[in-house]
């Protein structure tokens, strides 16, 4: 690459505890290859007290090849919300996200996106996107929210006609800072209502941010759940993105978000895991070997077998 060129800089935030390091790894990983030749990464990692010096120097390997196109840097939150109740597969790093504003006052915008993904195309697209003077831009959910509509409303929605998944955000610091946003999302953790309807930060964003939320086509973040809806007989997703859009996501999602407890490092056989892999044996964490297992039930694996015997054989053993 000529010295001439110049590169398009582009801020992009992860969070992890100790227990998900080698996931960031692989998002990381991810990222640097699959991103253009005149992109630049400028990394923010969250990481919480426990990460010592020792695993910082291996994440900071994830970039080797990629020096003069990466930048990576560390910001230690220590033990910042470790108290709070979970569900067992969020982690008290996802709520790192809230402080960004604060974190990095002279940042106007960045890219936030969970660990547990691949990102899987070059993310100029992405970082270009028209937001405006909205909070966020993220990928909206499908609307199961309704059916607790009390709930919402008593939690102070003031409307439900939308919900996003918070795993891929682009964030809009300097409104974020303007309208105080961070704090009063700081001042809702641990509501009694919020955590009727999840214990995560997403349900607190989507409060705050509410209706200041630009939405981002589906490929952004194409979601175990929204495999599940292409392939099933309920296309939750159509009200949100048409066919084609959902059609295109499904074939070449940009990035892929396993949300929800059915992680690629603990399963061998859920979507991309095959992918996700590849990326993990990039890192230096490739040495740690993963003990996966199927995601199948055991009964339903042995009915899937017997039908599979009988397809083949005519037998059912």
């Amino acid at each position: 690459m000529s010295n001439d060129t110049k590169l398009n800089e582009i801020n992009i935030a992860l969070a992890s505890d100790l227990n998900n390091i080698h996931a960031l790894a692989t998002a990381v990983v991810s990222a640097l290859h699959s991103k253009n030749k005149d992109s630049r990464y400028i990394f923010y990692l969250l990481l919480s007290g426990e990460v010592d010096d020792n695993l910082l120097k291996k994440i900071t390997n994830c970039a080797k090849g990629f020096e003069e196109c990466c930048q990576i840097n560390f910001l230690n939150l220590k033990d910042k919300f470790n108290n709070i109740d979970l569900k067992s597969y969020i982690t008290y790093a996802a709520y790192f996200r809230i402080m960004l504003p604060s974190l990095l006052p002279c940042v106007k915008k960045i890219i936030y996106i969970d660990t547990d993904t691949i990102i899987r195309c070059d993310l100029k697209e992405l970082w270009d996107f028209n937001i405006d003077k909205n909070y966020i831009a993220a990928v909206p959910n499908y609307l199961g929210m309704i059916i607790n509509r009390k709930t919402y409303i008593k939690a102070g929605f003031k409307s439900m006609e939308f919900y996003i998944n918070s795993g891929v955000m682009l964030m809009n610091l300097e409104e974020w800072r303007a309208n105080n946003i961070e704090q009063r999302c700081l001042e809702k953790i641990g509501d009694k209502n919020l955590c009727k309807i999840d214990t995560g930060d997403q349900v607190i964003i989507n409060l705050i941010c509410y209706p200041n939320i630009a939405f981002l086509p589906c490929k952004w973040n194409m979601s175990c759940n929204k495999v599940r809806s292409y392939n099933g007989y309920i296309r939750m997703y159509d009200i949100f993105c048409s066919p084609g859009e959902l059609s295109e996501s499904y074939n070449n999602p940009a990035v892929f978000h396993w949300n929800g407890p059915n992680k690629p490092w603990i399963y061998y056989d859920v979507p991309l895991a095959h992918e996700w892999f590849r990326y993990y044996i990039k890192t230096p964490f490739c040495n740690n070997h993963l003990q996966r297992k199927s995601s199948i039930k055991g009964k339903t694996r042995n009915f899937i077998r017997k039908v599979l015997n009988t397809l083949r054989n005519g037998v059912i053993n």
